[in-house]
């Protein structure tokens, strides 16, 4: 079952096989092109012992959307009126768990937001393989709307279609369920465009209490900020520590700006 609707320039893409078993895939086109799932992601981290802990275990950390910087994320700031309306929803916003990368690796913005103004690193993922996982509910990239407003009609009568189909009415409900959150749950802001993000989310991070393995030979490259080693030489020493005896494979770069150009310049060590 082919399922369509669009908002603002995304037309959003559900091919549905059995919903019990996941068998669904989602696409988005923006602007008739198809956002096509990328062969490498980039994921930034400030300078905290649990950034190291978590390359030291290699696991990926799936947060609670209530922890992120932006509180209209993952309906957020809807949670209290939506759990008062539905409340066999709170298990599910409760063990919710959303991974977020990015695309690029040299946009200052992003070194200046996410790794603590240049003393934290980024990571350079292979995406193929990277999330063959069962707990993994959706991966994605993220819509960035200018004009959202909740009640998307486009969908409300892609839904309204779904009912007409021969389904049981327990699918119907999981269907419309699914389009619903996947749409929700994968969009932002216009603003925050420039974090050209990709995301991976959960449902059920109980499982795997938001902690992921990773095959660490997905992790290509390690770029490191320029401030770090002179501001934490001992943080800086773990973290090449790390990366040289867990991740012998592993590429390491160093980050910082150029001194003529708006840009950012990436020396191997």
């Amino acid at each position: 079952m082919k399922i369509e609707w669009n908002f603002e320039d995304y037309l959003y893409s559900h091919n549905l096989g059995r919903i019990n078993k996941r068998e669904y895939i989602h696409r988005i086109f923006k602007s008739g092109i198809e956002l096509e799932k990328p062969k490498e992601i980039y994921k930034f981290y400030g300078n905290t012992n649990y950034n190291l802990n978590s390359l030291l275990e290699n696991y990926i950390y799936f947060s609670n959307p209530r922890d992120f910087n932006d509180p209209f994320d993952c309906l957020v700031n809807r949670e209290e009126q939506i759990l008062n309306n539905y409340k066999d929803l709170e298990n599910h916003r409760n063990e919710l768990g959303v991974c977020c990368f990015s695309l690029i690796n040299n946009n200052p913005l992003m070194w200046g937001h996410y790794t603590n103004n240049y003393n934290g690193f980024c990571l350079k993922f292979k995406n193929d393989h990277f999330f063959d996982n069962e707990n993994i509910t959706l991966q994605t990239h993220v819509s960035y709307l200018k004009n959202y407003i909740p009640g998307n009609e486009s969908l409300k009568k892609a839904i309204k279609e779904l009912y007409l189909q021969k389904l049981n009415n327990q699918d119907k409900v999981t269907i419309s369920k699914v389009l619903a959150l996947t749409f929700e749950y994968n969009w932002k802001y216009y603003d925050w465009n420039y974090e050209q993000e990709y995301r991976t989310i959960s449902w059920s991070t109980n499982s795997f209490e938001r902690k992921m393995k990773f095959n660490k030979e997905c992790l290509k490259e390690i770029y490191i900020g320029h401030k770090m080693k002179s501001a934490n030489y001992e943080y800086y020493s773990l973290l090449i520590n790390i990366i040289k005896t867990q991740y012998p494979n592993t590429k390491i770069f160093e980050v910082k700006p150029n001194s003529l150009k708006v840009k950012l310049e990436f020396s191997e060590i």
